[in-house]
């Protein structure tokens, strides 16, 4: 969900414990990721880097754009262009696994 007791479960944190960076996923890119008030364009404007992380997210799409998810596209282009960075799902686990078997 959208609710700010999620962040932290998504975040890393620098030496001062100081949360540094936001991962989101789930539903309604384009709405509830992008515009709530712990979104993306909110949290990058308190200096956060935000990142969206592509295949484990998706649009309000409809019936004409659910094939080719060009709603979710568009709001993942906004995110990059605007206000954050984005990962793929698969090389977020990989360097997640990287760091895992480095620890």
């Amino acid at each position: 969900g959208c609710s700010r007791n999620n962040l932290t479960k998504s975040a890393c944190r620098d030496k001062d414990n100081k949360i540094l960076h936001l991962l989101y996923v789930g539903e309604a890119t384009n709405q509830c990721i992008v515009q709530r008030d712990v979104g993306i364009r909110n949290m990058s404007s308190f200096g956060f880097n935000t990142i969206i992380v592509r295949g484990a997210t998706v649009g309000s799409e409809i019936d004409s754009t659910y094939e080719s998810q060009q709603i979710t596209k568009a709001a993942i282009l906004d995110i990059e262009m605007n206000n954050g960075f984005s990962v793929s799902k698969d090389n977020l686990f990989k360097a997640l696994e990287s760091i895992k078997t480095s620890l």
